[in-house]
């Protein structure tokens, strides 16, 4: 480990610090997002803990992320000016792990203990976790975070570079400051930090709608899935060894580094989450149907599936799957074919009918059948995106 905290494949090094917070008045407005306000100190102690053991989980993402091709270039990107606490390591394209495009992924978010509702099974295994998201092999990496938000008319080269980096440091940002809960399949809508009201708000215009992360773009708000086209094991790390929040006296007086954490938190679970951004029309219908009949549809990996609209590596041009290319439709009628072979089994010549009975209209199982399957709730998401 050097002096920074930062693992030895990592170069050693961190970024330069990101400038203080700019201002979000202009033409972005701000609407509130609910959540349950905890007391300033508590919001405090928060803000300085860190990641839960950030050696052990940097320890986890060089064992899947790193290889002898791409471990001189991993970056750490930290931040101290905002005393969030939340660092990005970043690892490169690797042709020996196969992976054409870039990692970033949050180290921070893991030490605030979400509030997961209480008839959650298991609820303590799914109270801490760090985000994640993958760039295109060729995009051009900033020159540190910039902690701001991107002008909506004009954003700057280094916004342009910057934003997905910001895109999941706002998210996890809002977790530690407020303790809200996320996980697989929820949806969160594009955040700001307002300097008047201290504290995270989804960024409208004067129509009320949700800016996009960057001028030009379509995408509004994000989703959050299990990355399951990651090796096994990825997902969740159970810390092994307990901690006890002491570095060395060099190590402690890092500016680029958090605070260390101290905890006994061995069997502790820290879960990994995929951030894919997603435009307005494909987060209203993830809300209005679910996530596993219609974002675990349309999400999955190019290389597997060159058909299916919403890569994992995150296109900021891209079509939006509802209004561009209709997919709605189109996977509706897909759920009818598969339903179809189920309804015509059940209809057997040695039903018991009425012959006097009048006959049900041509397809209305099929449709009663599909509409079910629209709206009903599902507990366990499919095991694969795009399928």
């Amino acid at each position: 480990r050097s002096k920074t905290g930062a693992p030895e494949g990592m170069n050693g090094k961190r970024k330069a610090t990101c400038p203080p917070e700019e201002s979000c008045e202009g033409p972005v407005k701000q609407r509130r997002v609910r959540f349950t306000k905890d007391l300033p100190h508590m919001v405090d102690m928060r803000r300085m803990r860190g990641a839960l053991d950030e050696d052990q989980l940097a320890d986890h993402l060089e064992k899947y992320l790193m290889a002898a091709d791409n471990e001189t270039k991993c970056t750490v990107f930290s931040d101290v000016l905002r005393c969030i606490g939340v660092h990005v390591y970043v690892f490169p394209p690797s042709k020996i792990l196969n992976r054409n495009f870039y990692t970033i992924v949050t180290m921070g978010m893991s030490g605030t203990h979400m509030k997961v509702p209480n008839d959650i099974e298991d609820k303590k295994d799914y109270s801490r976790a760090e985000l994640m998201c993958y760039l295109p092999a060729d995009w051009k990496l900033p020159s540190m975070l910039t902690g701001r938000t991107p002008d909506e008319h004009n954003p700057s080269e280094e916004d342009k570079r910057c934003w997905p980096f910001e895109m999941l440091r706002s998210i996890a940002g809002y977790v530690i400051e407020t303790g809200a809960w996320v996980a697989d399949s929820h949806g969160i809508p594009r955040l700001i930090h307002s300097n008047d009201e201290k504290q995270w708000v989804a960024a409208v215009n004067e129509d009320g709608e949700t800016v996009p992360f960057i001028k030009g773009s379509k995408l509004t708000h994000t989703v959050l899935l299990e990355p399951c086209n990651e090796r096994e094991g990825f997902s969740q790390l159970t810390l092994k060894r307990s901690g006890n929040g002491q570095r060395s006296e060099d190590d402690s007086s890092s500016s680029s580094s958090p605070p260390p954490v101290a905890n006994d938190k061995k069997g502790s679970k820290v879960n990994f989450y995929l951030v894919i951004p997603v435009t307005t029309a494909e987060a209203q219908w993830k809300r209005d149907v679910g996530a596993a009949r219609s974002i675990f549809h349309i999400v999955g990996d190019r290389r597997i599936n060159a058909n299916i609209p919403i890569d994992y590596v995150i296109s900021p041009h891209r079509l939006c799957s509802v209004v561009d290319l209709n997919w709605p439709e189109k996977l509706s009628r897909e759920l009818a074919k598969d339903l179809l072979p189920a309804v015509s089994s059940a209809m057997t010549p040695e039903d018991d009918t009425d012959e006097n009975e009048e006959p049900d209209e041509p397809g209305s199982d099929l449709e009663e059948e599909n509409h079910r399957l629209m709206h009903e709730e599902v507990s366990t998401p499919p095991p694969n995106h795009g399928s």
